[in-house]
């Protein structure tokens, strides 16, 4: 079963603690604002507390702001944040960090993933520079296993003046049973699945099952917005709920999830 944690309230940051030791990897989030639809400076799920040397990996950051949580005129908007997440034991936690500009797709190296093993979503930040905003046209974060690497979008249309940087956390496991010892847990995959939809909607998983995330990307198809909600809701063994919108909740959307399967 899926843990939770969520908070609810007037806050650009909020953490908790996950379990001593334990991986917690990603199974969907909601990053919502529930007054109206923003700019966006800061998107967390996961992300660790650090002091800038240590990192503490039992905590468990969420946020979701525009510029103004940070300033003494501003004010805080409402939001609503949840992230559901599956502790599959201890293991090693690896990052993959970069920065761009506007429409750049970053790529950043990640550690050399076997063919008998699969890439888990632990947690991410991406955060515009200090001092700015973005409508969004696109945010993703996929896995290219050739390329040994997390490719990371984070843009509107003002191609080449929004700054962004980032920071995945994920973790790598075995495909299935092929240690030829007992485990807990085996897993199998990746499956995706791409669909379209307009503000919210449920997509079928293809190969149904306890699911966890490898990677997601949602794009408006017009132009970019300002933002109201983001959300990968595992609502079933046979389904997700997906929402990417803004206030006006008619605007046309690409999405494209990639997942594992969990199996006791």
């Amino acid at each position: 079963m899926y843990r939770t944690i969520a908070y609810r309230g007037d806050a650009g940051l909020y953490i908790n603690r996950s379990e001593t030791g334990l991986i917690p990897a990603l199974g969907g989030f909601n990053l919502e604002f529930t007054n109206s639809d923003h700019h966006i400076n800061t998107m967390i799920v996961g992300s660790v507390a650090s002091d800038g040397t240590t990192h503490d990996y039992d905590s468990y950051l969420l946020g979701f702001s525009d510029n103004d949580h940070a300033s003494v005129l501003g004010s805080a908007d409402p939001t609503n944040m949840w992230a559901k997440y599956f502790s599959i034991g201890a293991g090693p936690t690896f990052s993959a960090s970069g920065s761009g500009r506007g429409g750049a797709t970053v790529r950043a190296s990640t550690v050399r993933i076997d063919a008998d093993h699969l890439l888990l979503l632990r947690g991410f930040l991406i955060q515009a520079a200090a001092g700015s905003n973005h409508n969004l046209r696109r945010v993703a974060i996929r896995h290219h296993r050739a390329r040994s690497a997390i490719l990371v979008s984070f843009h509107d249309d003002s191609a080449g003046d929004d700054e962004f940087s980032f920071n995945v956390l994920y973790t790598v496991v075995r495909l299935a049973n092929t240690s030829g010892r007992r485990a807990d847990y085996y897993f199998t995959g990746p499956y995706a699945e791409s669909f379209e939809f307009t503000e919210s909607t449920l997509v079928n998983k293809r190969i149904p099952g306890f699911s966890l995330l490898s990677g997601f990307d949602f794009r408006f198809n017009d132009h970019d917005h300002h933002i109201r909600k983001i959300s990968i809701d595992p609502i079933s063994e046979t389904q997700f709920g997906v929402t990417f919108t803004d206030d006006e909740r008619d605007n046309a959307v690409s999405g494209w999830i990639e997942y594992v399967n969990v199996h006791d």
